[in-house]
């Protein structure tokens, strides 16, 4: 009872860690996030999207610019369908599923290094400041980090008993993770390939019949993408493009995946992603993270040869369309990096006195380095992504107009200006207040009797304004 009784205490820990200002950093919403929650919770109110499709595979969004990735987007619809669409919600998905991964990550590097070297791992995980940064934004790039776990466990117990079931779960683990989303579908294939070779070194003589039941698991997550193609044009690239001009350029984005001078300061070349100081990974974690490396090359143990190849070998593809510097996309390989830092600090652990007080000293320097990224990122930050997200002060407005057309039983209305400055946000709040997209009138015409208007304008001609909640006005027709 006493350790149930301390794992729930962790875990509900780990929840108000993450949540800690979840809703002031960022301020606004990114443009994806809004599209996200906007049809979420369309999903989940009436089975059908912004476009009016029927449960579509992908969401067809921002006007028809972007596709939207099913494993989040209907992960969100789920969501909202149990507990309702609400702004915390649609941020509070990512801490889910941050504190799920840690959870995973934890049980995972205790099977396979030792209960220290789990610890260690989940604190590194935790601490990784594109961690922090991506659980405070619903977003699809921190979703394959679920899938990576899943697979890297199968993996793990098939080089332990062999059994065909753990090949199954690698080849779905996979499959499915290619549509959490799209960068997946350039690492998907190497890391098939490193699991089908692991196999065939592994399985021996029986090496043809379990590589096929990779490719069967596999298989229907590639064959499907023809279909797709053809119910939903560009949906599985999204708007990039593969392209191969000459080896050099190829090379360079997936050199530019291991320049540790943007691992431990710049960060992500898009501000939102970064700190601009702090980097993808804690500059505490180096040390760790190389002597992790050495001790796995070291290693007799398989499993750590294939992480080896895993980690430097994922983005390779990455050069197909010319992704330099974009380290959210590649959350997938913060679980990698993080078990490699808890080999290490498991080895010194085991190591003699002056081994732990390395680790003590490690320790210090983590915790100001992680501090320091903190401040930064609870004080600073916030204003900083203001210039990218904006604020949505206009959901106390919608909030306003809601209760005003309640409470005097009229229909609340949009000015054209109003509903085009919102964007994707207003329309995600007014399925939030209102369970549908509000009617629109010209910017200079006033409301009707039995209406109530939200406008940018400072008056309005015959209408009275009767309330300025926060951004905008909002005005009934004038009593005669």
């Amino acid at each position: 009872m006493k350790k149930k009784a301390v794992v729930l205490g962790l875990f509900l820990s780990l929840i108000a860690f993450f949540s800690f200002k979840l809703l002031e950093i960022p301020r606004g919403l990114t443009l994806d996030e809004a599209a996200f929650g906007y049809n979420a919770a369309l999903l989940a109110k009436t089975g059908r999207d912004e476009n009016h499709r029927f449960m579509p595979l992908f969401v067809l969004s921002s006007s028809g610019t972007d596709w939207r990735q099913p494993v989040t987007q209907y992960y969100l619809a789920a969501l909202f369908k149990l507990f309702g669409p609400s702004l915390f919600l649609l941020r509070f998905s990512s801490v889910l599923i941050v504190v799920g991964s840690v959870i995973g990550l934890y049980l995972l590097v205790r099977e396979t290094v030792g209960k220290i070297g789990g610890l260690a791992a989940a604190v590194a995980m935790i601490t990784t400041p594109l961690v922090m940064i991506q659980s405070h934004m619903a977003l699809d790039n921190i979703m394959p980090i679920p899938f990576t776990l899943a697979w890297m466990w199968a993996v793990s117990r098939f080089l332990k008993d062999k059994s065909d079931k753990w090949i199954v779960m690698m080849g779905v683990s996979l499959g499915l993770s290619m549509y959490s989303y799209k960068g997946m579908r350039a690492i998907v294939p190497v890391w098939l390939l490193l699991s089908a070779l692991t196999i065939f070194k592994v399985a021996k003589k029986q090496w043809l019949k379990k590589v096929s039941y990779l490719a069967l698991s596999s298989g229907p997550f590639f064959l499907i993408i023809p279909w797709i193609e053809s119910r939903y044009p560009g949906a599985m690239m999204g708007g990039a493009k593969a392209v191969f001009n000459n080896f050099y350029e190829f090379l360079a984005p997936y050199l530019s995946s291991f320049d540790i001078s943007y691992w431990f300061v710049t960060g992500d070349l898009v501000s939102i992603h970064s700190t601009g100081l702090h980097g993808m990974y804690l500059l505490a974690s180096a040390p760790w993270f190389f002597l992790g490396v050495f001790l796995a090359i070291k290693e007799r143990e398989r499993f750590f040869h294939f992480l080896l190849a895993v980690f430097f070998s994922g983005p390779l593809l990455f050069g197909l369309v010319g992704s330099v510097h974009r380290f959210s996309r590649l959350m997938m390989m913060i679980p990698i990096y993080s078990l490699f830092v808890g080999l290490a600090v498991s080895w010194a652990w085991s190591r003699s006195r002056t081994w732990k007080m390395i680790l003590l000293g490690g320790a210090l320097f983590a915790t100001i380095n992680f501090g320091d990224f903190l401040r930064y990122y609870w004080v600073t930050f916030p204003g900083i992504t203001e210039i990218y997200t904006g604020v949505i002060t206009y959901k106390e407005d919608l909030r306003e107009i809601a209760s005003i057309s309640r409470e005097n039983k009229t229909e609340p209305v949009l000015s054209e200006h109003v509903a085009r400055s919102m964007g994707e946000g207003g329309k995600f709040f007014q399925i939030i207040y209102f369970g549908k997209i509000l009617r629109t009138i010209g910017d200079n015409v006033p409301p009707k009797s039995g209406e109530v208007l939200l406008s940018a304008k400072d008056n309005l001609e015959d209408s009275d304004l009767i309330s300025k909640p926060a951004q905008f006005k909002i005005f009934a027709p004038k009593v005669q």
